[in-house]
């Protein structure tokens, strides 16, 4: 599981989560198969896109190699359920929940900066107080990412707290470049 659930079911019980950006489902698998979730959604508009750390384009052809892959993992399983699938943007599908209905938010969609921030944006307010937002690639090759974090986090400093679960390993290919951020408005 990525550090940041980790952290998350370490020290509390999320029921409700969310993954924004799910390629070939991975880590939504990995969460729903390792820990007890009541519902879970999962958005991704699988259309193409740029890469930009690698600077390639990831086509239709491969985003559809990836949704179905994703489906794979999924559709045999007992969990089918719990899970919702959103094929349309994070942008839209995002118009339709209700504000303080996730206990965990993780986003690892578009890596653009202006796509970053919208995403931390807008689901934030969808979070529940004493829920967590929380997303990958974070002090690692995505500047774009890095920027939009430390920029949400300073402006929601008020509104709840950084919690570091990156390892410090010096190797780039083992760190963990997860964030986190634990939403505790004082009403």
């Amino acid at each position: 599981m990525r550090p940041s659930f980790e952290y998350v079911i370490k020290y509390d019980k999320p029921k409700i989560i969310a993954e924004i950006g799910v390629a070939s489902g991975d880590n939504a698998l990995d969460m729903i198969m390792n820990y007890p979730i009541d519902y879970m959604l999962l958005v991704d508009n699988y259309l193409p896109y740029t890469d930009i750390a690698n600077n390639n384009i990831v086509s239709l052809e491969q985003q559809n190699d990836n949704l179905f892959i994703m489906l794979k993992k999924f559709l045999p399983r007992q969990y089918m359920n719990k899970i919702v699938f959103s094929y349309i943007s994070s942008k839209e599908v995002v118009k339709y929940i209700p504000d303080n209905f996730f206990d965990y938010i993780y986003i690892d969609g578009s890596h653009e900066y202006n796509d970053a921030k919208q995403d931390m944006e807008l689901w934030f307010p969808k979070v529940k107080n004493n829920g967590y937002i929380s997303g990958h690639d974070f002090n690692g090759y995505y500047e774009s990412v890095t920027i939009a974090v430390n920029e949400f986090i300073s402006k929601n400093s008020e509104n709840g707290t950084f919690i570091n679960v990156n390892n410090d390993n010096d190797d780039v290919r083992y760190r963990s470049h997860d964030w986190l951020f634990k939403k505790c408005i004082k009403y």
